[in-house]
């Protein structure tokens, strides 16, 4: 049916070879803010007791008053003193933004949850694929693949992404909804995560996700594929992840994005030079007028136009541009281009 979700996270309709489990939400960079100011507000009473008590007689001590530290703590005072309408105007201000932003994110989610967001996560095929004759258990059993959409880009797009992937590589994919709030809002949005290490709702479902994956000992492989703004969520994990797995389980990884957005990927040396990434494959597909005029969608102009529409597993040999020579950069290493456009 059209209402109907075509997955459900917390119901029965995945299948246990991806069991994606969804981490505690404790809320976003928005409603941090506002614990903060709320706690803030609360422990103000707290603060005269941060100097208390204020007299001491050891030199180093930072309230030694004969010293000429002691001038700096008097500037110091008053200066604290003067900003501090200011600051209360700005803090004010920021709470009624921030308030709009989310009242704002709210309607347009109650909106548009059914035609355009849907559910946090979708899979493709609805069914694990058979096992093939011969074999007691399928060879993709080990094998993770994740991906997560880039802007403008509803539930029903997201759906032919993951259907191509899934069709293109003969796998099951999940993919994580990197859900639109308009083409300006998520070029807005775009900007507050480049730009403050903004992170979203997706950013904080996928990496428990992936996480988890890498953790588990019977995955040895986990392809996680970004397209356009989902590059930019895909680089935030890569830097949670490297805090929090080990370097044995992220040899299990591979990263893949198609005109990404991200303002970097991280991936540190494993050893002391010159000993390989930690990540033995981080590869990142553009083209060279993205955005422009060879185009940004990742099925049109980038999957199609790679492996034509297959419908089995991509095979290099069967189309001309798989087969053709890339170039070297001679300024960027390992940077590579394909000199024929693709039209």
């Amino acid at each position: 049916m059209f209402w109907r979700d075509p997955y459900d996270p917390h119901g029965t309709e995945t299948y246990e070879f991806f069991n994606p489990v969804l981490g505690q939400d404790i809320g976003g960079p928005f409603q941090q803010f506002f614990r903060d100011v709320i706690n803030l507000i609360w422990n103000f009473r707290l603060v005269p007791f941060v100097l208390w008590p204020p007299f001491t007689r050891r030199q180093t001590d930072e309230l030694y008053l004969f010293s000429w530290s002691f001038l700096a703590l008097i500037w110091f005072f008053i200066w604290s003193l003067v900003q501090f309408p200011i600051v209360l105007t700005v803090l004010l201000s920021l709470v009624f933004v921030i308030a709009l932003v989310g009242l704002l994110t709210w309607v347009h989610s109650l909106l548009f949850w059914k035609i355009l967001h849907g559910p946090l996560l979708q899979v493709y095929p609805p069914n694990m694929p058979s096992v093939p004759r011969g074999l007691s258990v399928s060879p993709i059993d080990g094998q993770r693949w994740i991906y997560i959409n880039g802007i403008a880009t509803g539930k029903t797009l997201l759906r032919q992404n993951i259907e191509l992937l899934s069709r293109m590589f003969n796998r099951p994919i999940l993919g994580i909804n990197n859900r639109s709030y308009g083409f300006l809002g998520d070029l807005v949005e775009c900007v507050l995560q480049r730009s403050f290490g903004f992170r979203t709702a997706e950013t904080r479902i996928a990496f428990p996700i992936i996480r988890d994956y890498l953790h588990d000992t019977t995955v040895d492989r986990v392809v996680f594929i970004a397209h356009s703004q989902g590059g930019i969520i895909a680089s935030h994990i890569l830097d949670d992840l490297y805090t929090s797995v080990s370097k044995d389980d992220l040899q299990k990884l591979e990263v893949y994005t198609f005109g990404s957005t991200a303002l970097h990927f991280n991936n540190p040396p494993n050893g002391p030079p010159p000993s390989p990434r930690v990540l033995a494959h981080i590869e990142h597909y553009c083209n060279k007028l993205d955005l422009g005029a060879t185009g940004h969608l990742l099925n049109q102009y980038y999957l199609s136009q790679w492996f034509g529409d297959m419908p089995g597993p991509a095979a290099p040999q069967q189309n001309s541009f798989m087969s053709r020579s890339v170039v070297q950069d001679p300024v960027i290493a390992n940077k590579f281009r394909v000199p024929q456009t693709i039209l």
